[in-house]
């Protein structure tokens, strides 16, 4: 196993990769730490780990609430003194132009996939330190490294990230603290299937989405979630402050 023992959270737990991560980490050996705001399929996750014999919690939490981060760590305590592993997972997307875009709808959607970031960072980093180093893997988006069209604040929010992940792993390499981003574009997710049946013609949204991928596919959800165990182990350990575009070829065009 090549997480044994490392202490992991993952927000965005309760489903599509988020879901994957917990599969994989949690078989790879590491205790997980699964928050989510979706409560029913986050307790459904954790029962069905805990029968396969994993260590297994789930968290309901709103990922942008400072107070609900501060459970979380304060029910990690409780268990145990180190965190090792920490994948800022959780997003959302709004389809919008900035001109279409509510300040509601804004300042959620940057709390929801930035200031989450900070949130469990911040808390994180001075635990990691204390046993000199740890993981931190930030879910971008193929987006993180070109535009597209109608998802602005969601955009803008990956290109951030991808910012904080390059600050973040240079201001920490000096207590042993590896940060990178990952950049998927196309995953074949619950999700991705609503968006799909949703579109006016599912079957052209399908093949349109295809063509954006020379590899003439999508990525499985455990294709990425076995990428970030490659990251988090000892077998990553000469990465931090990269981007690694997962994107089946999206961004060599």
């Amino acid at each position: 196993m090549l997480l044994e023992n490392k202490v992991t959270i993952i927000t965005g737990a309760a489903g599509g990769i988020g879901e994957s991560l917990c599969n994989v980490f949690a078989r790879e050996g590491a205790p997980v730490f699964m928050v989510d705001i979706n409560e029913e399929n986050g307790k459904k996750i954790e029962a069905r780990l805990k029968d396969q014999g994993y260590k297994a919690w789930f968290c309901k939490a709103d990922v942008s609430s400072a107070d609900d981060t501060d459970n979380v760590f304060k029910k990690i305590a409780q268990f145990y003194d180190h965190i090792d592993v920490l994948i800022n997972n959780a997003a959302m997307a709004y389809k919008a132009t900035i001109a279409e875009l509510t300040e509601e709808q804004w300042d959620k959607q940057i709390g929801v996939n930035m200031k989450s970031v900070y949130l469990y960072s911040h808390r994180v980093i001075p635990i990691m330190a204390k046993i000199g180093g740890g993981c931190i893997i930030n879910t971008g988006s193929v987006t993180s490294l070109v535009g597209v069209p109608d998802y602005a604040a969601y955009v803008g929010s990956k290109t951030g990230m991808l910012g904080l992940t390059r600050a973040m792993a240079l201001d920490h390499i000096g207590q042993g603290i590896r940060v990178n981003i990952i950049c998927p574009s196309g995953v074949k997710t619950p999700l991705m299937d609503w968006q799909f049946s949703t579109a006016p013609d599912p079957q052209q949204e399908i093949d349109r989405v295809l063509s954006l991928h020379p590899i003439g596919r999508m990525a499985h959800p455990d294709e990425v979630a076995e990428f970030c165990v490659f990251l988090a182990s000892e077998k990553g350990s000469y990465f931090t402050g990269t981007a690694f575009p997962f994107d089946g070829g999206y961004t060599a065009r």
